[in-house]
């Protein structure tokens, strides 16, 4: 089985919930899904994502590879 980490960068905590309910169906008995909950990249409204995006790319990048 293999894992896959990554980090959330979202509006809210309902995206959060929803990307980890997504990811646990998609998921199968070779790949699991599994946040950082500790992600150092946070924000709270759409216009915090667009800004942060590119950081939170190259911050995912050197974390999880």
């Amino acid at each position: 089985m293999k894992t896959l980490k990554y980090g959330y960068l979202g509006e809210d905590e309902a995206q959060n919930i929803f990307l980890k309910n997504y990811l646990k169906q998609v998921s199968t008995s070779e790949i699991v899904f599994e946040i950082d909950e500790g992600f150092p990249i946070e924000a709270s409204n759409k216009s915090q994502v667009l800004k942060l995006f590119k950081e939170a790319i190259q911050t995912g990048i050197a974390l999880y590879q």
